[in-house]
């Protein structure tokens, strides 16, 4: 709300109305009144309105100067702004790139538990061969059948001692259960020594 005020600046009285209120009005002419009160005293030949309108130059000089500072202070906000906004850019890379070392040294710390626990395993000789066979990919039967047929070729036949139908059988019983067995240490069994 406007108010109107009498003010007295260097022994002058004028009238003015404001939206200011009256304490910053009367900060503003103590301030004024000073000013001009100095340059009146420096300068013994200077009126009362020279004087004014030298303090009105001074504060008019100062006005323009603190605006010039305050325009290249947002000049170097505006660059500030926009170089923190690449150094948030390069902070989101860097927390992105962060993120996906921390999920591949977790993959390769879990990759490093299970060659440990092989290593272990190996060292401790807790690996058996058919487990050394299925981590190759090859089936126990697979290597196990050639083995059997290489023992069963091997076996004497006798030409005088005819073989029954039973007893052929019962030899093919063995020759199977050698072949599915797989290990050699089974191969060997009490019928065979």
């Amino acid at each position: 709300m406007k108010a109107k005020y009498t003010l007295s600046i260097a022994d002058m009285e004028i009238n003015v109305i404001t939206e200011a209120p009256q304490e910053s009005v009367e900060y503003i002419v103590g301030v004024l009144d000073r000013k001009i009160r100095e340059i009146s005293l420096k300068s013994k030949k200077c009126t009362r309105s020279e004087a004014a309108i030298l303090c009105a130059l001074d504060f008019c000089a100062d006005k323009i100067e603190l605006k010039e500072r305050v325009e290249a202070l947002e000049d170097e906000l505006g660059e500030s702004k926009e170089a923190l906004e690449h150094l948030n850019e390069k902070l989101e890379l860097i927390q992105k790139n962060s993120e996906r070392l921390e999920r591949d040294r977790a993959r390769l710390e879990v990759e490093n538990e299970k060659l440990r626990a092989i290593l272990d395993d190996a060292r401790s000789g807790k690996k058996f061969a058919r487990e050394a066979v299925a981590d190759l990919g090859e089936s126990e039967t697979e290597i196990a059948a050639p083995v059997g047929d290489v023992f069963a070729a091997n076996e004497p036949e006798t030409a005088a001692d005819p073989i029954s139908d039973e007893d052929a059988e019962t030899q093919k019983k063995k020759t199977a259960n050698r072949n599915r067995v797989g290990s050699m240490f089974d191969l060997l069994t009490f019928t065979d020594i």
